[in-house]
């Protein structure tokens, strides 16, 4: 598994954000700060968890029995770390804050489109 850029993952990071808030406008959320903030988050969560991929398949590949294995499974141990217990933490809790009440009880207001019923020929 290769590391993309800071740019492709900058690239791609907005692409999640825009994705993602059209959805949210489609679904109904009028609250633009809402959307970003949602869209923004979620974004962020998911590079900070293909990091955290990214780190754990090195960290697997490594032999923490040599002196160089080891050094290389500290780093990546380290960087697993850093961006679960910082980047990823901090989007979910600010995900978590509002998630229920903005974005689960929104989606299950709204109207349901009742299919015809399949009529065999």
């Amino acid at each position: 598994m290769k590391a993309l850029s800071r740019k492709s993952r900058a690239k791609l990071s907005s692409q999640h954000v825009r994705r993602i808030d059209r959805w949210l406008l489609k679904a109904g959320i009028r609250d633009a700060k809402v959307r970003s903030g949602v869209a923004i988050d979620l974004s962020d969560a998911l590079d900070a968890a293909e990091r955290i991929q990214f780190h754990l398949s090195a960290l697997l590949r490594t032999d923490p029995s040599t002196t160089r294995g080891a050094d290389r499974a500290l780093t990546h141990a380290v960087n697993i770390g850093v961006w679960a217990f910082s980047e990823l933490r901090y989007h979910v809790t600010s995900l978590q804050r509002g998630w229920e009440s903005k974005i689960e009880n929104h989606i299950a207001r709204l109207p349901r489109k009742r299919r015809p019923a399949h009529r065999a020929a």
